[in-house]
């Protein structure tokens, strides 16, 4: 597993694989705050990642991406064990696509994957795992959008809904899309 900051190939493409965190975080985009590894806007390869984290909150979030991030990626285990901490939030002009790997948390209200205020997800043959109070599998609120391919999503909290979307803003509905997978 790798320890230092991304690569840049010659061909410009960042690259961020084959990491493992023990506690901290992964921040793509601009608006987002810090992280462990804070990385500006741009178009990023995530691939192979094992992040943990163990802060509570929007900033626990283990994978956050905000405006101008674009993130790619296979087989990523990303996890959070403190309360309102998502495996994966996205918002603004930020935009995630992953296939494979596992989202899971254990606080309450820390979702799985997490699309706010203009965010998208897309999850494809993805282990999504929550077992917090009101930890929603998927949630998509203020015009925030996630797209899904055989996805299983298994929540065990209680009051934890499996997939939960809501509020619209600036004319913009929450959506989320299920193909195949279970809940």
């Amino acid at each position: 597993m790798a320890t230092a900051g991304p690569t840049r190939d010659a061909a410009g493409q960042t690259s961020f694989d084959d990491y493992e965190i023990a506690n901290g975080t992964v921040v793509f985009g601009s608006n987002v705050g810090t992280g462990t590894h804070t990385n500006g806007p741009g178009e990023y390869s995530f691939n192979g990642n094992q992040i943990n984290s163990n802060t509570a909150n929007l900033n626990g979030s283990a994978l956050r991406v905000g405006d101008g991030g674009i993130v790619a990626g296979e087989d990523n285990e990303l996890s959070t064990t403190q309360n309102y901490a998502n495996a994966l939030y996205v918002f603004g002009t930020g935009t995630v696509e992953l296939t494979g790997g596992s989202l899971t948390t254990s606080g309450e209200w820390a979702f799985g994957a997490y699309a706010k205020g203009g965010g998208s997800i897309e999850l494809t043959d993805t282990a999504i795992t929550t077992t917090g109070n009101r930890a929603f599998g998927l949630q998509a609120e203020t015009g925030g959008q996630i797209t899904t391919w055989n996805v299983t999503i298994e929540t065990s909290g209680p009051n934890a809904h499996g997939v939960q979307a809501y509020d619209t803003v600036d004319g913009k509905v929450s959506e989320i899309y299920l193909t195949g997978g279970s809940i």
